[in-house]
Order: C-alpha cells, then sequence, then structure tokens
C-alpha cells in the first residue's frame, strides 16, 4: 500500500500568501480607482469641483498604495502627508508629488467642491486625471514586477 505524499509548508510560504493576496487586493483597488478616474473625468451630472475632488480623492488613495508598499520595505515610516511621502521616495513617487502641487493648491484655494466656483475648469480635471491614470500605471508596473520577484 503506497501513501500520498503529505504536501508541507515551508515557514515562509504562509508569508508569502499573505504577500500575494496583499498585492491582488492593491491591484483589486487600483482597478477600483482607475474607475472612478474615468467616471470622474467624464462630463455628466456632476458639477466640475465635484469631478475634480473625486479626481483629487482617487490620486490621494493612489499614494498611499504606493506609500503603504514603501513603508512595508523600511524601518522608518515616511510622513504621513501623501505628498511629502511621495518626495521622500523618490523617482517617480518624487515626479508625482511635484506634478500634484499645483491640483493640491488649487483645491486648497478653490473653495468647498459642493459649490461650483468657476475656480476649477474642465481642463483642470483633464489634466489631473490624465496625471493620476499616468501615476496609477506607474504603481500597478511596480506592484507587478513585485510580484514577479515574489512568485
Amino acid at each position: 500500500m503506497t501513501s500520498t505524499p503529505q504536501l508541507t509548508l515551508t515557514s515562509t510560504a504562509p508569508s508569502a500568501l499573505r504577500e500575494i493576496r496583499q498585492l491582488n487586493a492593491s491591484l483589486d483597488r487600483l482597478e477600483t480607482l482607475e474607475t472612478d478616474i474615468r467616471e470622474s473625468s467624464a462630463e455628466g451630472e456632476m458639477n466640475v469641483a465635484e469631478r475634480f475632488e473625486r479626481v483629487h480623492r482617487a490620486a490621494l488613495k493612489v499614494a498611499g498604495l504606493a506609500i503603504e508598499r514603501a513603508n512595508a520595505q523600511r524601518k522608518r515610516k515616511l510622513p504621513l502627508n501623501v505628498w511629502q511621502a511621495l518626495e521622500r521616495m523618490g523617482g517617480v513617487h518624487r515626479v508625482r508629488a511635484r506634478e500634484a502641487a499645483r491640483f493640491v493648491e488649487l483645491r486648497r484655494t478653490a473653495g468647498a467642491y459642493w459649490e461650483s466656483t468657476g475656480a476649477i475648469s474642465e481642463r483642470d480635471v483633464r489634466q489631473h486625471a490624465e496625471q493620476t491614470l499616468a501615476y496609477l500605471y506607474e504603481v500597478k508596473e511596480e506592484l507587478l514586477g513585485l510580484e514577479a520577484l515574489a512568485a
């Protein structure tokens, strides 16, 4: 009678599985954010300021995912301010922080997003969405690169 070989997990298997699950969750979140950005950049029922706010919040969440990954690999955590954290991360993240500065300032000075003041234009929404999507793709590529290394 032959016995079936038993699958034994090494101590690293659970952490590798956890890492893969986290990566998959991050990729799913990025897909959801991409959809949100595309819907927000399209002219529709929302006023321009509301659409800009939705794009900006998605931009913050995309940056948050990148920072979360970076913090997991660092001894000293990055600053809580998203844009300062991206600046410290360097590379494409620093570039994103610098290009987003205009939108951060615009958001700060435009007033309440539910009041269409005319301070935010269609062009602002479109540019913020395009730049946020470009950064989202950079973060996704970075995650996929890490996932390929983990496999």
